[in-house]
């Protein structure tokens, strides 16, 4: 009844087992047991032994529920990050069940200037979807991972896209629309990264990029070679923006961190003061010719305002929630003919 315990082990190195790590026994064979973590491992001698049953089934990654049917035992339903899966062998071998469901969630949307149906998504765990406006949309495969984060395409190539996944384990780049790729991600140090981490294109010089971990890179070689751009943060990087007015001005969130530069990235001043010390999720530069040092900037956090408004370079920020709820703002935007 619990009273002692012994230590069977993993079935092999689980991996994140703080974000997938489920364990289901038979109701009535306790020699049938279900381990789910980065992949789904089956034991039918009371853990003894241990089987990999998910690939050959091409189960999702990272299992987060199993479930026995307490009346008709050989049936079991999985809940992984690629949706439900069903098993009518007691976890032998596994069927999707996904018809119907809308599950996918999206990290970041991003858009070809120079194609307005063409659009990318970036995902949790299941990769980069396209649609050239269509209902259907097109698989892609950055390098190292699923979880696929910021996208951008070059607005002199439509053929030409960045994206990056993993906490900075990689910059995708591809020149063929996502058919293939590489990881252009040289220079880049080890350091601390947000699980989604931003990167940013100069639309007027497209061999201009800006990625951030702990530290501000730029690269002005399509990623070939990067270089750090400030020292460390003491946070990771949020949020980046290059202001459409003048690309002298970049924008950066670190955390709960505001900076501005104003050379092109080459020195960066930190303009949090008068903004909530909450965590910066966008900004929004205008594109104003007669007003670059004009933005927007959002912030999370409750009981504090959410989207804040510069014509200053950030050395003064006025609310400018409005009747917004008291809920944190994720994304902004400017209508570019308003």
């Amino acid at each position: 009844g619990g009273a002692t315990w012994t230590s069977l082990g993993a079935p092999v190195s689980m991996g994140l087992d703080w974000y997938h790590n489920v364990l289901a026994v038979h109701p009535a064979n306790p020699q049938i047991v279900l381990a789910g973590g980065l992949e789904l491992w089956r034991s039918t001698s009371g853990g003894a032994a241990w089987a990999n049953v998910g690939a050959a089934s091409g189960v999702h990654v990272d299992i987060h529920q199993l479930a026995f049917h307490p009346l008709a035992p050989e049936i079991v339903y999985l809940g992984c990050d690629g949706g439900v899966w069903l098993s009518v062998d007691t976890g032998a071998s596994w069927i999707a069940r996904n018809t119907g469901l809308v599950t996918v969630q999206y990290y970041a949307i991003g858009l070809d200037p120079s194609r307005e149906l063409t659009t990318y998504g970036g995902t949790q765990d299941n990769w980069m979807n396209k649609t050239t406006g269509a209902t259907t949309w097109q698989y892609l495969y950055p390098p190292v991972c699923g979880d696929v984060g910021w996208i951008r395409v070059s607005p002199i190539d439509s053929r030409k896209i960045y994206a990056t996944t993993c906490a900075l384990g990689a910059i995708g780049r591809s020149s063929d629309e996502g058919a293939t790729w590489v990881n252009a991600r040289s220079g880049i140090g080890t350091e601390s990264a947000n699980w989604v981490p931003p990167i940013e294109l100069d639309l007027t010089a497209p061999d201009v990029l800006f990625a951030g971990t702990s530290r501000i890179y730029k690269t002005t070689n399509q990623g070939n070679l990067w270089v750090a751009k400030s020292g460390d943060l003491g946070a990771t990087v949020t949020a980046l923006a290059i202001s459409p007015a003048s690309s002298s001005v970049v924008w950066a969130g670190a955390n709960a961190r505001k900076l501005r530069s104003t050379d092109g990235g080459e020195s960066w001043a930190d303009r949090t003061a008068g903004t909530p010390y909450q965590y910066t999720t966008d900004f929004a530069p205008s594109a104003d010719l007669a007003a670059p040092l004009t933005a927007l900037v959002t912030v999370g956090g409750y009981g504090n305002p959410h989207v804040l408004r510069t014509t200053n370079g950030g050395d003064t920020w006025t609310n400018a929630s409005g009747d917004l709820p008291d809920a944190p703002a994720n994304s902004i935007a400017i209508l570019p003919w308003d």
